[in-house]
């Protein structure tokens, strides 16, 4: 049901919606729609036609992880990974998050098998994203045309948000927590850890974490794992937003 000028959140756009912006219906009627109820309108001096409504229907039941502590972490049904960015993310806490997660990790943790993704490919307003139900994060499918330094990758997330890409204007930087998600112990058919879901464009991607000022983390998709750098180096951007 559409009832202001907001964008329709990704994950109900593959549903029928009922638009009442501009519309003479009342909320009686809206209900005799909803129930499939012509009775609920009558009641009411309404006339009123009854109509099926399709809701998407996400999962049936909520996917869970366990980290190292044996604690079920999930949010309305996914899996809850860090979204604040850290400017001094450490080496220590590199370790913790992959054993956390139990990521795959080339160098790093060789036998992680990371997170069992449920992708599903949007077009929102055109513009081509990538939802993870596992995660309740949405992706561009491909991200940045060429490589960016670390400050002109934070303008193309202004510029992404000005432009209200996919309809929505909270587009960042993900963390490491995030990127490292996407990072597969297989080699796809694109020659490189990430699912042919998305672009192959985008070899290695920014984050927004930090280990200090002067040094940035990357994920490389190439060879499946971390990397850090100055923010002066050259990666590309795949911007994230939350959707739960």
């Amino acid at each position: 049901i559409v009832l202001d000028d907001t964008a329709v959140p990704a994950a109900l756009l593959k549903g029928k919606l009922v638009d009442f912006r501009s519309s003479s219906r009342d909320w009686l009627q809206m209900l005799a729609a909803l129930q499939n109820d012509p009775s609920v309108a009558a009641k009411n001096g309404a006339h009123t036609t009854a109509h099926t409504v399709n809701v998407v229907e996400m999962e049936a039941q909520p996917l869970c992880l366990s980290g190292h502590n044996g604690e079920a972490r999930h949010r309305n049904g996914a899996v809850h990974l860090r979204a604040d960015r850290s400017l001094s993310f450490t080496i220590e806490n590199v370790e913790a998050m992959l054993k956390k997660w139990n990521y795959f990790d080339k160098t790093w943790q060789r036998t992680g098998c990371g997170v069992p993704h449920q992708y599903e490919a949007m077009k929102p307003f055109g513009d081509p994203v990538v939802f993870d139900h596992a995660t309740g994060l949405c992706w561009q499918r491909a991200g940045s045309d060429n490589w960016k330094l670390f400050p002109d990758a934070l303008k193309y997330i202004d510029h992404l948000n000005d432009t209200y890409f996919a309809g929505y204007s909270d587009w960042r930087l993900p963390t490491l927590e995030e990127a490292m998600s996407l990072v597969e112990p297989e080699l796809f058919s694109n020659r490189m850890h990430i699912s042919t879901f998305f672009s192959p464009e985008q070899r290695y991607i920014w984050t927004a974490d930090k280990l200090c000022e002067q040094v940035v983390w990357f994920v490389a998709f190439p060879n499946g794992g971390i990397g850090s750098c100055r923010p002066s180096n050259f990666n590309s951007v795949r911007a994230v937003r939350n959707d739960w």
